[in-house]
């Protein structure tokens, strides 16, 4: 028997975008892709015909587990089906969704998380159905096509870019003074959260392309992804881009991107906050050319783990181990 056949009692319902949209996820060959109306995805009414279409399918066809990709605001209404008694003896399987609670979790067989820490942030009884995966790439190519197309190089600027949960602050006074230059990608200047004038040597930018964004990460020294204190999710997609470009990494320690950084290995740590730990690894970036070079070769060495391929082949394991269970 073929080793995925178990996959013919899975159905996926997600949206047709990043891993969702390679040649990889076919392994699964039940999946509903969200029919958008209007011009916003997962709006309304796209999410209640989205769920209907699943309902519909599993009400027909009876599939032993459900797999939610990126559809997560379907989540909660097949939560509240589960709820009023229907599906009983359907499995449900989430990547990445943080909109339910942990009485949500109940009706849930099996949660996938992009962090380890943020598992200790539910009570036991519902830990236990949070399992780790690594982040698969964000965007609109393969991962190791990002490098490719993106030829990296080691120019003499550190980038910084996004929005959710970035200490911006804490980075642009860590360079101030220094002998490089600091280049922030943002979606606009109130994200950055500084108040006042930004020193010489940084440079502001309000939004970009992402095809300029990727070559201005490609292109940096190293790639600096500072984050505020907490395991909320934050801050995975950029540090994992970075990482298949194989450039050198400095984040913040305690936070949601332990599992893609270790202090010394892909990157330097500094503490949330801490403005001088911060320009103390600025400075040894700097003056360590032997340091980015390991970091840069350990980087490449991680970003095996983030790929499209590898990410199918979990969630092909985790279908198996929930329907074996």
């Amino acid at each position: 028997m073929n080793d995925n056949a178990v996959l013919n009692d899975v159905l996926v319902v997600t949206i047709r975008k990043h891993i969702w949209a390679s040649p990889p996820s076919l392994v699964f060959p039940h999946r509903l892709y969200e029919k958008r109306i209007g011009k916003n995805s997962q709006n309304r009414p796209s999410v209640y015909l989205l769920t209907a279409r699943a309902f519909l399918y599993a009400l027909r066809h009876k599939p032993k587990a459900i797999l939610f990709g990126s559809a997560h605001k379907t989540v909660p209404r097949f939560i509240e089906l589960k709820q009023r008694g229907f599906l009983k003896e359907t499995k449900l399987i989430t990547v990445n969704q943080m909109c339910f609670d942990d009485a949500g979790a109940e009706f849930i067989d099996k949660i996938m998380v992009y962090s380890r820490g943020e598992i200790a942030l539910h009570k036991t009884k519902q830990a236990v159905k949070y399992e780790f995966m690594p982040i698969p790439v964000d965007g609109q190519y393969e991962p190791f096509e990002l490098a490719r197309l993106h030829p990296p190089k080691r120019g003499d600027y550190i980038f910084c870019g996004g929005v959710t949960g970035r200490d911006f602050r804490s980075l642009i006074e860590a360079v101030r003074g220094l002998d490089v230059r600091l280049k922030l990608v943002a979606f606009s200047f109130d994200a950055l959260g500084y108040r006042g004038t930004l020193p010489e040597n940084c440079d502001f930018y309000n939004g970009m392309p992402e095809e300029n964004y990727v070559d201005l990460m490609a292109n940096a020294m190293f790639v600096a992804v500072p984050l505020k204190d907490g395991r909320d999710a934050h801050g995975h997609t950029t540090v994992a881009q970075a990482l298949v470009l194989g450039k050198a990494v400095l984040t913040t320690k305690g936070t949601s991107v332990d599992d893609y950084v270790t202090d010394g290995c892909e990157g330097l740590m500094a503490l949330a906050g801490d403005v001088a730990g911060y320009r103390e690894a600025i400075l040894r970036f700097q003056k360590e050319p032997g340091l980015l070079d390991a970091c840069e070769q350990n980087a490449r060495l991680k970003a095996k783990e983030l790929t499209y391929e590898v990410s199918a082949e979990r969630l092909v394991n985790i279908c198996r181990q929930v329907l074996a269970s």
